[in-house]
């Protein structure tokens, strides 16, 4: 059996339980040589990148994947071409690990009956999210400009991470009734999260580089949250905090949160004026909050 080339890489990345799986991550400027590696060792998920030589990576197409029948995961991280036949990638209907940041990327979902994970950039040439709900319980979606309704259609979505979008609010999530952790990062026209108050399993909420979200009283209505991570710059008020802690819901006993704010330095929420670190509060230590 070949060797595994320097060019390429044995990786760990976790599925969509959180358990780590075994990946190859093939440098597409050197390709044969990871398809022999790939072949000869039985590889079920492969990543499909460049780092030595991009301009000669990107000429590879997706048709490669004729040469590897069977794979569990694949994340193509090099450009497709525009017009390109994805017949290759929907013949892999063993898939339960896809990501693939392409615009304007059409896929029926429906050829995929085993996905758990699915990073991509929205399209509305991307279609099946019905027929892949059973199984798909992971979203890694960028480019939103719209609401979020296409995702109700996904009924055993547990986690969901939206990425560098334009989305203003979250409506349309409060038809993902299974949700229970949600990831915002980089969403910076988002002001509104209110929507997320009717997920009632919604455990874990993370926000990072929303400039436009001011109002977190909605917060407050989130029966079931355990664990809160913010960053912005803008948030008027953490007081909903005070509601949690004085909360007799099971889970108020049990909430951990971390918010990153540079207005915390004032009276209110947090009353801590001065401090060297004073564009960091960690809740609930935060007396005002207490």
């Amino acid at each position: 059996m070949p060797d595994l080339a320097k060019h390429h890489r044995l990786l760990n990345f976790q599925n969509a339980h959180g358990k780590d799986e075994p990946w190859l991550a093939i440098d597409c400027a050197f390709l044969e040589s990871g398809l022999q590696y790939a072949r000869a060792h039985a590889c079920k998920r492969i990543l499909f990148g460049s780092v030595d030589n991009e301009k000669k990576a990107h000429k590879v197409g997706i048709e490669v994947l004729e040469h590897l029948p069977g794979l569990e995961g694949i994340m193509w991280q090099i450009p497709i071409p525009k017009g390109t036949d994805v017949a290759p990638l929907m013949a892999q209907g063993e898939l339960k690990y896809l990501s693939i940041v392409q615009p304007k990327l059409g896929l029926d979902l429906a050829a995929f009956p085993q996905l758990e994970y699915f990073g991509f950039q929205f399209s509305e040439d991307i279609t099946g999210y019905a027929r892949a709900s059973a199984s798909l319980r992971k979203v890694r979606v960028s480019g939103l400009a719209g609401d979020l309704t296409f995702l109700g259609a996904v009924k055993g979505l547990v986690q969901l991470e939206i990425v560098r979008s334009d989305i203003e609010s979250l409506a349309g999530l409060q038809a993902v009734a299974k949700l229970e952790e949600q990831t915002l990062v980089l969403c910076r026209k988002l002001g509104d999260i209110s929507q997320a108050a009717r997920l009632k399993k919604l455990r874990s909420l993370s926000i990072d580089g929303s400039s436009g979200l001011t109002d977190l009283s909605a917060a407050r209505h989130f029966d079931a949250l355990l664990s809160l991570w913010l960053k912005a710059k803008a948030i008027e008020s953490c007081g909903f905090i005070r509601a949690w802690h004085r909360s007799r819901s099971p889970a108020s006993t049990q909430r951990s949160w971390t918010t990153i704010c540079p207005r915390c330095c004032n009276p209110s929420p947090c009353g801590r004026s001065g401090s060297a670190r004073r564009n960091v509060a960690m809740f609930p230590s935060c007396p005002r909050t207490s």
